[in-house]
């Protein structure tokens, strides 16, 4: 049971706050999103796991209808070679030792620009496997966790990307938001003091993961 950890809140994102500050101007024009983060100061990976397993274990209590899904992507872009072409998203990702196993109904898209390619794609996440899920989210910043209502057709969230990074991922906020989801992203570089997960969309799912 992890007792050790923070939690902040925060019912709007495009305000100022202690939790997470996103802009309208980057895609956020006439959405609402809330959020909230739990987080350690100067803790382990151990740690993390734990709070990461809390997490979990809130969404199958507070949200039995809806599953988790593994959102993953190329945070840059890769040379267009049948080497790139053949291994995609997942078969990139093993090769740098970052594989979810037994995932379920993994999709993957493919954006082509200026000569270069990035894969995204979303896997449906199985009941054992946190600890590698904690390590694709601290290794690979383009993954976040999403939570989204039952035999959801991911297609139309996952073809158009996202970039990873919190402030530039709003217009993917807003795909999970209508699509009645939400998402949960690890923040917290190596030499940071707080490390932790952050939830972001609609209130009235945020608000169930603190009303705990």
């Amino acid at each position: 049971m992890v007792t050790d950890f923070k939690t902040l809140r925060t019912l709007d994102v495009f305000v100022g706050n202690e939790v997470v500050n996103l802009k309208r101007e980057q895609g956020g024009m006439g959405l609402e999103l809330s959020a909230v983060n739990w987080f350690i100061e100067d803790g382990s990976r151990d740690v993390l796991l734990n709070i990461l397993s809390f997490i979990f274990d809130l969404f199958e209590r507070k949200m039995p209808e809806y599953e988790l899904w593994l959102f993953s992507g190329h945070s840059a872009w890769q040379p267009d070679t049948r080497v790139v072409r053949y291994r995609r998203l997942w078969g990139s990702l093993k090769a740098r030792g970052l594989e979810v196993s037994g995932g379920q109904r993994s999709k993957d898209y493919i954006v082509e620009r200026n000569g270069g390619v990035k894969f995204f794609g979303a896997l449906r996440l199985p009941d054992l496997s946190v600890e590698n899920i904690l390590k694709l989210m601290i290794e690979e910043r383009c993954s976040y966790v999403v939570v989204l209502p039952s035999n959801f057709d991911v297609e139309t969230i996952v073809r158009e990307g996202w970039s990873g990074r919190v402030i530039e991922d709003v217009s993917f906020f807003r795909r999970v938001s209508d699509c009645g989801g939400l998402i949960v992203k690890y923040f917290g570089e190596f030499d940071d003091r707080e490390r932790g997960f952050l939830s972001i969309g609609r209130l009235e799912l945020v608000q169930a993961l603190w009303s705990d």
